[in-house]
């Protein structure tokens, strides 16, 4: 991730920032190239606190062997590690994140297109990560 100060005529200067993320092979376009906005609101506070406080009691009081969260991330809005820093200083106000085994970020952003991409966090690192494109496991 690279910031970049970019000054806007009549306002204030913005901070862009720029990520570069590759997607399994480059089908059906190679060398296309996807450029998009996110955070067009700041309510993540909100929102992650609305899915903590819906999905945890009925997960942990699931019957299982191991307890996974699964966070769907279906538009722009909202990078990953954002969304999982806003977690971790959430995290003491929902003690039951603690019988919760593990944490997964699902992007269905690219659904359509038939690419989903799972990525384990353990807080906010990252851990293990996979990707379909359509049924074939990349």
């Amino acid at each position: 991730m690279h910031p970049y100060q970019c000054d806007v005529p009549g306002g204030p200067p913005v901070t862009l920032t720029v990520r570069k993320h590759g997607y399994g092979n480059p089908k059906p376009r190679p060398g296309s190239l996807l450029v998009r906005r996110q955070q067009v609101s700041n309510d993540l506070e909100r929102v992650i606190e609305k899915a903590l406080r819906r999905k945890l009691p009925k997960l942990v009081n699931t019957k299982a062997n191991r307890h996974l969260l699964f966070l769907e991330r279906d538009q722009f809005t909202f990078q990953p590690d954002l969304i999982f820093a806003e977690i971790e200083r959430q995290r003491p106000y929902f003690p039951l994140l603690g019988q919760v085994d593990e944490i997964w970020h699902v992007e269905t952003i690219f659904f359509e297109q038939g690419y989903v991409y799972f990525e384990e966090r353990m807080g906010t690192a990252k851990g293990a990560s996979f990707m379909f494109e359509g049924d074939v496991l990349m």
